[in-house]
This record gives structure tokens, sequence and C-alpha cells, in this order.
């Protein structure tokens, strides 16, 4: 962790990730720290969610409506010296996941936890990026790996509080939603009561 940022770095590159949103942000944004262009191999790259390999090169055809120009998906990124890029394709989950240790839809006297070790956890993901400094074969590939370690159920009112935004001395005429507990190496997954469910777990 580094300024709210989970941050990978290495002679090159300095990869900074903020999972907080809904469903995971698994996207993540590349700094190039050299004095060269740096290439990220789309086409190498994968994002990972519990060993299935999924693209980050789709070989895409994009439209632009407005202008009605059509462009190819491009397989390499170009990163000029000394500035970054923000590369984002996936959601790490979007499903509930559900145990016997966990109520469904918990008061706040039964708001519980449950714990994983990596061989426990049902989300291990990751993602393998591959580069080139300069436009050459020499191909630097890393890894980086995440778990879950502890997943929680909350009532609404537990995880989210209403309250005046302020800035430069001034504080907003309505009040505005924002979640608790917020940080880079967590997310959150939103969930209702239908109509017929009454499953207590």
């Amino acid at each position: 962790m580094q300024d709210d940022r989970i941050v990978y770095e290495d002679d090159n590159c300095k990869i900074t990730y903020y999972l907080w949103s809904e469903g995971g942000n698994i996207g993540f944004q590349f700094f190039n720290k050299t004095d060269k262009n740096i290439y990220v191999k789309l086409e190498e790259s994968f994002f990972i969610l519990n060993g299935i390999a999924h693209n980050y090169y789709k070989n895409r055809v994009f439209t632009n409506l407005d202008s009605s120009i059509s462009y190819n998906e491009e397989k390499d990124v170009c990163i000029p010296p000394n500035t970054s890029k923000n590369i984002s394709e996936y959601n790490i989950n979007e499903s509930l996941f559900r145990d016997c240790d966990l109520f469904k839809f918990p008061t706040k006297k039964q708001i519980t936890t449950k714990s994983f070790t990596k061989e426990q956890s049902p989300l291990v993901f990751s993602n393998r990026i591959a580069y080139s400094v300069g436009k050459n074969d020499n191909l630097i590939k890393f890894e980086n790996e995440f778990y879950v370690t502890e997943i929680s159920n909350y009532p609404e009112n537990e995880f989210i509080e209403w309250k005046y935004e302020k800035y430069c001395g001034q504080e907003s005429m309505y009040m505005k939603e924002f979640f608790k507990n917020v940080s880079a190496d967590k997310f959150y997954i939103k969930y209702s009561r239908g109509q017929f469910d009454d499953w207590k777990h």
C-alpha cells in the first residue's frame, strides 16, 4: 500500500491499483519511469480469475457514432516517457457469495465476517502483464496476484452514510451518499431482497 493505492514497481514502471468499486476494479494505471516509450502488449496480457484467463486484447472494432469513424483495437498500448495510461477491462466479481456463516440480510447485531486463507479463498485473481521498453522483442512479464481474505455482509445503513459535502469552507445544500470504510484493497457487491426472498443465509 502506498498513498491509499496498491502499488507494484520495477526499474521501468509503476503499476497502481484501486480496487474499490461495485464488482471490484482490477484495472490499473501504468506509469512509464524511463526515457523511452513503453509498449504494453495486450495480446500477451491477461486477467486471471480462479485459474481462468481472460484476454485484454479482443480484436474489436470501435465506431465513433458522432463522426462515423471506425478504428481497430490496438494490440500495443504506447506509454510515452514519464506519463501514465489507465488500462481497464474487467470487474473482479459481481455475484453474491453465500455461506452458512453469513446472514444474507443481517441486522446490525448479525454482521459477521468470513475469513479465508489463499487456498480457501473463493476468489483468487491476478493480472499478467507483458511490456517492452522501446520497439523490440525483449518482453518483460510479471504477475500481480490477489485473493479475497474476508467477506462481510452489511445492511445498507451500516455501509453507507449521508453527509453534507464541504469544499473551500462551503457546505452543499443537500446531503450526499458516502461509503464507509473505503479502501484500495476492498470492493463491494450490491444486492437486494426480492419479493419472495426469505433465505436466511
